[in-house]
C-alpha cells in the first residue's frame, strides 16, 4: 500500500511540474486568453486529483469530466475541457515521450445545439432609438461591419482604410471588411488618432463581455428578448444575402473558413422569398 502511495504521489509530482513548463510554453506561444482557459482545466483537474488521492491516467480525467457534468456543466464546457487536456497531453508527448492518456480513449461527447438569437429589423430599429452617442454607435458598427466583439475591441485607427476594415480575426487569419455609408458615418463622428490609438468606442467596454452587456442591458430595458453582440453579427450575415450579397463574399467577410458555417448564421425571412422565382422563365 505504501509503495503504491509513494509510485502515486511521485506521479502527481511529475505532472505538476510538467503542467508548469506547458504553462510556460502556453503563454509564450498563445494568447493570454487562451493561456487562461487552458490554466483553468488543467489546475482545476490537479485539484480534483489531490483532494481524491488519484493519479494522472484515462480513468481519472475521465471521472473528473463526468463529476463536472453531473454538477451542472454544460456538454459544451466538457469538449472544451477535453480539448485543453488533450493539448496538454501532446504536448507533454512530444516534449518528454509520456504516451497520451485521452487521445483515442476519451472522445467528445454530442452537445445541444447553442441556441442562435438574432436581432429582427424591428428589434434593431428600436435597439437605436433607445440608444444615443458611443452605444449607439457602438451597436450600429457591429451591425454593419459584422465583426467579432473582440476584434472589435481590437480595433486601431491603422486597421481602418478609406472604404475598409483590415482585421486580424480567429486564427490570427487576416481579412478584409467592407465598409458601407453606416460605418463610415459612425467612424467620422471621432478625431482620427495615430495608427496604434484604439479606436474610441472599443475602449468604452474594455472587458471582452463589454459590447454584450450593453445590448443586454439595453435590450431589458425597451422589453425585448436577450440578445449580445453576436446577435449583431448574425443580424449582419442575413441582412446581406436578403439584399443581395452571394454566399461566398459573406463567408470571406465574416471570416469563416467553410461556407456551411455561414450558412448558419443566415435566417432569411419569409418577405426575402417573394419574388425569388421571378427570375425563372417559362
Amino acid at each position: 500500500m505504501r509503495r503504491k502511495s509513494e509510485k502515486m504521489r511521485k506521479n502527481n509530482l511529475e505532472i505538476c511540474e510538467h503542467v508548469d513548463a506547458w504553462l510556460h510554453f502556453c503563454a509564450r506561444t498563445y494568447s493570454t486568453r487562451t493561456t487562461e482557459a487552458y490554466s483553468g482545466t488543467i489546475n482545476q483537474l490537479l485539484r480534483f486529483l489531490s483532494a481524491n488521492e488519484l493519479s494522472f491516467s484515462t480513468e481519472t480525467v475521465e471521472a473528473w469530466l463526468d463529476y463536472k457534468l453531473e454538477n451542472g456543466a454544460s456538454r459544451s464546457s466538457w469538449n472544451s475541457w477535453l480539448v485543453h487536456i488533450r493539448s496538454f497531453c501532446a504536448w507533454r508527448k512530444k516534449r518528454y515521450g509520456v504516451p497520451s492518456v485521452v487521445h483515442g480513449k476519451i472522445t467528445r461527447i454530442r452537445q445541444d445545439p447553442p441556441h442562435r438569437r438574432m436581432i429582427t429589423k424591428k428589434e434593431y430599429g428600436m435597439l437605436l432609438a433607445a440608444t444615443s452617442g458611443i452605444s449607439n454607435d457602438i451597436i450600429r458598427f457591429l451591425a454593419n461591419t459584422g465583426i467579432r466583439k473582440d476584434e472589435f475591441r481590437r480595433l486601431t485607427w491603422g486597421a481602418m482604410k478609406k472604404d475598409r476594415l483590415h482585421i486580424v480575426g480567429k486564427g490570427r487569419k487576416f481579412r478584409v471588411v467592407p465598409l458601407n455609408s453606416s460605418a463610415r458615418t459612425v467612424i467620422s463622428h471621432y478625431l482620427r488618432g495615430d495608427d496604434d490609438d484604439p479606436f474610441p468606442p472599443s475602449i468604452l467596454y474594455e472587458s471582452r463581455e463589454g459590447c454584450s452587456f450593453l445590448i443586454r442591458k439595453t435590450c431589458r430595458r425597451i422589453g425585448i428578448e436577450r440578445a449580445g453582440s453576436h446577435s449583431c453579427r448574425r443580424f449582419f450575415a442575413t441582412q446581406c444575402p436578403e439584399n443581395g450579397m452571394p454566399m461566398p463574399v459573406l463567408q470571406r467577410i465574416l471570416g469563416h473558413s467553410d461556407i456551411s458555417t455561414t450558412m448558419q448564421y443566415v435566417r432569411l425571412s419569409d418577405e426575402a422569398l417573394i419574388g425569388a422565382t421571378e427570375c425563372l422563365v417559362g
